[in-house]
């Protein structure tokens, strides 16, 4: 199979920067929407981070201040986010939030995802946040099975063990499993037990390289 030379390009440089070192960091504060293909997709990517926020705030913060975005999330009650749940038509709802400026953060899936449900969440997300250009938050992209090159990490060494019950009856073992070694990995460089790691970027940056990422895609 012959491999564009942009596409080699690409390849290499994921191969070397997904090592590069990253700032460990503590969870973002203020008010966070999460953007995935599915509930069970954005805790594989950030389900450590979402257990920090709960445990860190009390229920009727923690509440208020987390919105899932994603299908199937059902408000986060079988895995005791206890959070709002935005339904129905995703991208008007996450553009009226971003505007009125109730959101503060967004974790959302990496440019870089391949899967058609990614991408979709994705596209409404990249709609939606082109629909509030006043917005000034931070997106954290998050990473699943593919790795992403992350400027930033997060502690889940004593989230790493609820994040596996979240998942253990949601997804595949094996799928669970390479997510969590990815985790481990990412631990290795700050000599600490588990890190989710991610790339965060402001809005700006973010529409900028999902333009470039859906060129390459065409």
């Amino acid at each position: 199979m012959n491999i564009p030379f942009s596409g080699v390009l690409t390849r290499l440089s994921h191969h070397i920067l997904h090592r590069m070192p990253f700032d460990l960091a503590q969870p973002p504060g203020g008010r966070w929407l999460v953007i995935g293909a599915s509930l069970e997709h954005s805790l594989l990517g950030c389900g450590g981070t979402l257990s920090r926020r709960a445990e860190i705030a009390d229920g009727a913060s923690a509440s208020g201040g987390l919105t899932l975005a994603t299908p199937g999330a059902n408000g986060g009650v079988g895995v005791g986010l206890g959070c709002e749940m935005i339904e129905g038509e995703r991208v008007a709802a996450i553009a009226d939030k971003l505007s009125r400026g109730t959101v503060d953060v967004v974790f959302a899936p990496f440019l870089g995802a391949s899967q058609k449900d990614e991408l979709v969440a994705l596209d409404e997300f990249s709609t939606a946040l082109e629909k509030a250009p006043k917005w000034r938050g931070e997106i954290w992209m998050y990473e699943t099975i593919a790795p992403l090159w992350p400027n930033r990490g997060i502690d889940i060494s004593e989230t790493a063990e609820r994040k596996r019950e979240m998942l253990s009856q949601r997804v595949p073992e094996g799928e669970l499993e390479a997510v969590l070694g990815l985790n481990r990995y990412r631990g290795l460089r700050p000599m600490l037990e588990n890190v989710e790691a991610f790339l965060v970027l402001n809005a700006r940056a973010f529409l900028r390289e999902r333009r470039r990422w859906r060129r390459g895609r065409g």
